[in-house]
């Protein structure tokens, strides 16, 4: 007795030792700073599978390994993501909070850079639990990597909720006291979050020539990303000249950072240094003074003030530029400054198949602000009918491109009125009959997607839909038509769908027949004795991989039916 008790101890003693192994083979792997991502995953969902009891091995690793200092920063390094959940669900498991797995009685405190690091990383991935205290103590932590990671922390959660004052307190200490400038640049940007305009002073002072350009890059990115916050006018104007000076600089992100972080803080006066600008022969700046207008523009009291200050008139000579890009982008800037001049420039250039810029304006039309007005947009869609009959494919693509893009905007808005105007004008000039006759099958099926948008039922072209679903050349277009029926409900074309489950190929077989399950009547005797013969279709085994999958579907729903009943 006494032997086999010690055997069992024996074998107990060795299963554990096993264990215990594996789990540190498993933590030397998540940790590796050159483990494939998926080693790493495994790796944690390992240690998660042990469960709570490798929480003393696991934590007691992280305190004592050494500060992660790469990839260098602004990278983040890959082992804190898999970490971070890993001690959320071992935390989960032993029922702790966080803030106990900092500081469990078999650590030595204080906890080491990785251990907290790992710490911040899972409590950013909470955001809506309470940990500031937490985190507004990480950022005194004696590490650069820690405090960067808590200002991150912070900076994700003021996306979600308020910070405390206290927190924000923490963060204007840290923003004008850390010696490390990642820190500080972190900080600003959660202080911008919470509409704090003290993160513009920070972020300003790396915006001089004599910082490095890496730091000015993160600085201008984060002015281009966050909101505006309420800036006073002297900030205001430093700022812009700030900016103004950053559009000339030689390295390009720079150039179109401070293009758009322009936006949220120029003003009138600023439009005539832009105005200055669109003069210089450098490419680089022209394009970032271009794309900073297009922003500014998005702005309806700057719109006007371009429109006044006659910026439109400056950049149409830029439409002849010999370069694809700067036409794109000064067509781009003057169909978003909108207005009765760039309107009337734009047609003018879209009827001129021989200017420089006829396919680049056809794509901005899609940009101009005054659609919304019916003379406006009657204009447009003549333009793009127009172009839509010419005999070169490559017109028609843009045309189509931008019509799409006209009419999927107004339906995802839920611009009924604008639809059914943008409908009747297409109806009355005949396009959608010269789109459905068009020799590309590609143009074909696009404006049935945008006919079904206009007009659901299809009450004026459904004889010549029923046409193409059973002899149009192209199966993917038979297959769009099968699709699209259903999707309407179209109980007038359950005739030709029937007779559509008989096609030749097997998708557009199987969109009629998905079509006639979404109907109403599909429990209507003729629509379930067809899908029974499907379902009951046999072919010999040199023919079996021709309708199986239709077989297949059809036994599904049948299945599905009765299992309802």
């Amino acid at each position: 007795m006494s032997g086999d008790r010690t055997n069992r101890e024996t074998g107990g003693s060795s299963l554990q030792q096993t264990q215990q192994e594996q789990s540190l083979a498993a933590i030397v792997l998540l940790l590796g700073p050159d483990t494939d991502y998926y080693k790493r995953m495994r790796a944690a969902q390992r240690l998660a599978r042990v469960g709570a009891d490798v929480l003393p091995l696991l934590l007691q690793a992280l305190h004592t390994h050494p500060e992660i200092a790469t990839p260098a920063w602004p990278w983040w390094p890959p082992q804190y993501e898999p970490l971070g959940r890993l001690l959320i669900q071992l935390s989960q498991s032993a029922r702790l909070t966080l803030a106990d797995l900092l500081r469990p009685a078999y650590v030595s405190q204080p906890p080491g850079p990785v251990l907290w690091t790992s710490i911040i990383e899972a409590i950013g991935q909470l955001p809506h639990m309470e940990y500031e205290p937490l985190l507004r103590e990480a950022l005194t932590a004696p590490w650069w990597t820690v405090r960067y990671a808590a200002a991150m922390a912070i900076a994700r959660r003021a996306m979600h909720i308020s910070l405390g004052p206290a927190t924000r307190e923490a963060l204007a200490q840290c923003q004008h006291t850390d010696p490390e400038i990642q820190v500080r640049l972190v900080a600003a940007s959660a202080l911008l979050r919470c509409a704090d305009s003290s993160g513009l002073e920070t972020l300003a002072a790396f915006l001089e020539p004599s910082v490095k350009a890496e730091i000015r890059r993160v600085a201008l990115f984060i002015l281009a990303s966050e909101r505006p916050v309420p800036v006073d006018p002297l900030q205001r104007v430093y700022l812009s000249d700030l900016l103004l000076r950053a559009l000339r600089d030689h390295d390009q992100q720079i150039t179109l950072y401070a293009a758009r972080a322009l936006r949220g803080v120029a003003n009138a006066s600023t439009l005539a240094e832009l105005d200055l600008l669109l003069d210089t022969p450098r490419p680089q700046t022209l394009f970032a003074v271009l794309t900073a207008l297009e922003e500014l523009a998005s702005r309806k009291t700057m719109r006007y003030a371009m429109q006044q200050q006659q910026l439109p008139r400056h950049i149409t000579a830029l439409l002849q530029h010999a370069d694809l890009e700067m036409r794109q982008q000064a067509c781009y800037t003057l169909a978003a400054l909108g207005g009765e001049y760039a309107i009337a420039t734009l047609g003018t250039i879209i009827l001129d198949n021989q200017h420089p810029a006829h396919l680049e304006a056809i794509d901005a039309l899609r940009l101009l602000p005054d659609l919304r007005r019916s003379s406006v947009l009657v204009r447009v869609l003549r333009w793009l009918q127009h172009t839509l009959v010419q005999p070169i494919q490559l017109y028609q693509d843009h045309a189509l491109n931008t019509l799409s893009y006209i009419i999927w905007q107004a339906h995802a808005r839920q611009r009924h009125g604008l639809l059914q105007a943008i409908y009747y004008e297409l109806q009355q000039g005949g396009c959608f009959l010269q789109l459905l006759a068009s020799s590309s099958a590609q143009a074909r099926q696009r404006s049935i997607d945008l006919l079904y948008l206009l007009d659901p039922q299809f009450t004026s072209q459904r004889p010549m839909l029923l046409e193409m679903l059973q002899h149009d050349i192209d199966s993917g277009v038979r297959s769009c038509i099968a699709r699209i029926l259903g999707q309407s409900v179209a109980l007038w074309a359950i005739p030709d769908l029937l007779l559509a489950l008989l096609d030749h190929d097997e998708h557009v077989a199987e969109s009629a027949l998905h079509a006639l399950t979404a109907m109403p009547q599909s429990s209507s005797p003729l629509i379930y004795s067809a899908l029974q013969e499907i379902a009951a279709y046999r072919l010999p085994l040199w023919k079996l991989s021709e309708r199986r999958r239709l077989a297949h579907v059809a036994r599904v729903w049948l299945k599905g039916r009765t299992a309802w009943q």
